[in-house]
């Protein structure tokens, strides 16, 4: 019995297979490209939060500061 006897209509060949795994490492790449990406963009906002909420801490500090200063003059 020779392996040549199970050729079946689904079986592909390995130019087949190598074509598939290309496309489908092609597609893989695109998607961890595009979870990238809203990662950065998540990060980022998180980012403009935290800083907007420092820079309100300092506008506030200074104002504290001006109205110590005042209290004591």
């Amino acid at each position: 019995m020779d392996v040549r006897d199970h050729w079946d209509a689904h079986d592909r060949s390995v130019g087949q297979l190598v074509g598939d795994l290309a496309a489908d490492v092609t597609h893989l790449a695109h998607l961890e490209a595009q979870l990238a990406a809203r990662e950065v963009a998540e990060k980022a906002k998180r980012g403009a939060r935290g800083g907007g909420m420092f820079a309100a801490a300092g506008v506030l500090a200074f104002y504290a500061g001006a109205a110590l200063l005042l209290a004591a003059g």
